[in-house]
């Protein structure tokens, strides 16, 4: 699916853990941010917004 963001520069982490090293970033209005599959992990907060 795609994703909209509300920000930029969003992390992407290795795994669904929030302390796992950042392996890239989601660009707000990039052609890429997508997902071929998505699991439940820990929460992840950024500010307001939240994940998990």
């Amino acid at each position: 699916m795609y994703c909209k963001l509300t920000r930029d520069h969003v992390p992407v982490h290795a795994s669904r853990s929030p302390s796992s090293p950042v392996v890239g970033y989601l660009e707000q209005g990039g052609a890429a941010n997508w997902f071929v599959t998505e699991l439940k992990g820990e929460t992840y907060r950024d500010g307001a917004g939240e994940n998990d």
